[in-house]
């Protein structure tokens, strides 16, 4: 099967992205060069065009050129494809696939992390959300041995730590809460039952002052400051635990990284992940927890049995 259309968009968007400003001649020199997806043959020009217009309909991604000289080509950002967006999380997930199919000879040695979830159900849900229909399923709790049969309006998806979520509503008792999508099972579109997204939804602001999926789960928003020592300040700094990071103190021994966020479970279990390299001095209660935590561990490794 040769490469589809997108992929060959992909590779144009990235290949110019990563040059910044570049030719149509040194297009054509790398597009040769991938033989999978060129099979040896360079791009017109007026195909180029064409191509560029398709990506702008398709990614909302302008390639606008000088118009002189070289004729050099560069992408006109916006402020929205430089943030975390669902558009650009796709487009980077292909141009990271058309760079693996390069790549076939080394497919034992490319490790890839699955997404248990990621495949059953997640197309259903992506076309009730836009086709504005309530969905049904049977939800399996790890926490409980019953199950619930739920009719409920898909919000969102949101993907958090390998698994995927939908963030749901239940107009019968006004309730809003995510579910993990491998925890479903028969999942239905429900074609006679529509709804309509609130006015004011917005996903990246209901999530904002989170870390992961878990919402509505009683805590509320606290400013934390974690002091982090020895390499793992090098970790947070490439790698922030949430959009509200900031390092507000920095020496040769330790940081002091400060979030204002919910501390959830899911919070809570990434910071001890981190141990002992990680502390929480603030705010007390969120202290006192994972001391609590800590404490409850060693108990269970001193018991041998």
């Amino acid at each position: 099967m040769g490469p589809t259309q997108i992929q060959k968009y992909v590779w144009l968007v990235d290949t110019i992205r990563r040059r910044e400003k570049i030719s149509l001649k040194e297009i054509n020199r790398l597009w040769v060069d991938d033989i999978l997806l060129s099979d040896g043959k360079e791009i017109p020009r007026r195909t180029l065009y064409k191509w560029c217009q398709a990506i702008e309909e398709m990614f909302e991604i302008k390639i606008a050129n000088e118009g002189r000289g070289e004729y050099r080509y560069y992408i006109e950002y916006d402020d929205d494809f430089q943030k975390s967006s669902a558009r650009t999380w796709i487009f980077n997930t292909i141009a990271v696939n058309n760079m693996l199919l390069n790549y076939k000879t080394l497919q034992d040695r490319i490790l890839l992390e699955s997404v248990p979830s990621g495949e059953q159900y997640l197309s259903d849900v992506l076309e009730a959300m836009n086709s504005g229909k309530m969905i049904g399923f049977v939800f399996h709790s790890y926490w409980k041995d019953e199950t619930e049969r739920l009719e409920v309006e898909p919000y969102c998806v949101k993907l958090a730590k390998r698994r995927w979520y939908v963030l749901t509503h239940c107009p019968q008792n006004d309730v809003t809460k995510a579910y993990p999508i491998d925890r479903i099972d028969e999942l239905k579109i429900l074609d006679d039952k529509s709804f309509k997204m609130p006015e004011d939804f917005s996903a990246e602001d209901y999530f904002r002052d989170y870390f992961g999926a878990t919402v509505h789960d009683g805590s509320k928003v606290e400013h934390v400051k974690l002091k982090v020592c020895g390499n793992q300040m090098k970790y947070f700094r490439s790698l922030p635990l949430h959009p509200s990071q900031k390092e507000s103190l920095k020496c040769d021994e330790y940081s002091i990284f400060e979030y204002d966020v919910h501390p959830t479970y899911d919070f809570q279990q990434v910071i001890l992940s981190h141990a002992p390299d990680v502390v929480v001095l603030e705010p007390e209660s969120l202290r006192e927890e994972i001391k609590w935590k800590i404490e409850e561990m060693i108990k269970r490794y001193n018991n041998k049995q």
